[in-house]
């Protein structure tokens, strides 16, 4: 396989577009944002594999997308042999050795170009791309597909407002670190308990805790290590302790449509930045800057946000 490079795209150079800008995340088949930037990491029908962020992570991209310099693009050198169900056989193999790349061990492209990976061949010892295909094949005629409303196509035109720079400091009302002890030093409850985790809303379970320690509701949170942000509807305690705490963005303009804009906007930087070597906390999140809609005297343009927000959704999943 051929290993690109990506293109580094900072906020301030960034135009907000149909384009999906790929980053080092692991969700959401690894966009992290939407632009109108072409590079010569513009590419598709790639394997998209993070060096940086969620080291290792991997993603198939059939469309044009903008890929960041935090992942690296992998393409079949065989062009006859690189469609959708070889590229996907070639991911689940790849993502068996993710274990093995860290922060401190990144998955560079001198490394991606040694690593090794097995798959079936043919008698005389090249690759059995006919087998890798047809075996995904067979693979997705046994996978019962839930039946979903298709999203709506979005009617809010994201360049029919100006744009304006923030920091976070000066979005919200307070910015705080979460109070909570370990989940052992507490009983079972029904409080729901947030840690770092980067999946299911970065809930692990549920505890009885006092009031001194928990989170209003609506609020939202970042983890200053990996620079993941949730939206919160309800209390909760969440696991504080030395400068890896989580922390809490309070506004009143806040609603979870409003709270699901401004993560987006705050990911698509914080997952350039955060690390445990720079942790994203005290200064330098309040100094973190994003880019926002404003309203004709350049405040934030809070009704234009929830707008947008209801236009690309629908009732099943906002």
């Amino acid at each position: 396989m051929s290993v690109l490079n990506g293109v580094r795209l900072t906020s301030e150079d960034m135009t907000y577009g149909n384009i999906p800008f790929i980053g080092a995340t692991d969700k959401n088949n690894g966009i992290t944002n939407w632009t109108n930037n072409t590079n010569a990491s513009t590419d598709k029908n790639v394997l998209g594999i993070n060096y940086n962020g969620s080291v290792g992570e991997v993603f198939y991209h059939p469309y044009t997308a903008t890929f960041s310099d935090d992942v690296k693009r992998l393409r079949l050198k065989s062009s006859t042999s690189a469609n959708k169900e070889i590229y996907l056989f070639i991911k689940t193999l790849l993502l068996q050795q993710k274990n093995k790349y860290t922060y401190g061990y990144k998955f560079n492209g001198t490394r991606m170009k040694a690593q090794k990976i097995m798959l079936p061949v043919m008698t005389q010892g090249s690759p059995n791309w006919d087998y890798m295909e047809q075996y995904i094949v067979n693979l997705m005629k046994n996978v019962n597909l839930p039946t979903v409303e298709p999203i709506k196509a979005s009617t809010v035109d994201l360049n029919s407002v100006k744009w304006k720079e923030f920091e976070i400091e000066h979005l919200f009302d307070r910015i705080s670190s979460v109070k909570g002890k370990t989940i052992d030093s507490y009983q079972s409850g029904t409080m729901p308990y947030i840690t770092t985790s980067a999946s299911n809303n970065g809930l692990t379970g549920y505890v009885s805790a006092d009031k001194n320690v928990t989170t209003p509701r609506n609020v939202i949170t970042i983890d200053p290590i990996k620079g993941k942000t949730f939206y919160h509807v309800y209390e909760f305690v969440g696991r504080g302790g030395a400068g890896s705490a989580i922390n809490v963005l309070e506004s009143k303009y806040l609603n979870k449509k409003i709270g699901l804009f401004i993560m987006t906007m705050i990911e698509s930087n914080s997952f350039l930045k955060a690390s445990y070597g720079t942790q994203l906390n005290g200064k330098r999140l309040r100094r973190q800057k994003i880019m926002l809609p404003v309203t004709t005297d350049n405040s934030p343009n809070w009704q234009f946000m929830e707008e947008y927000i209801k236009s690309i959704s629908n009732s099943r999943l906002i």
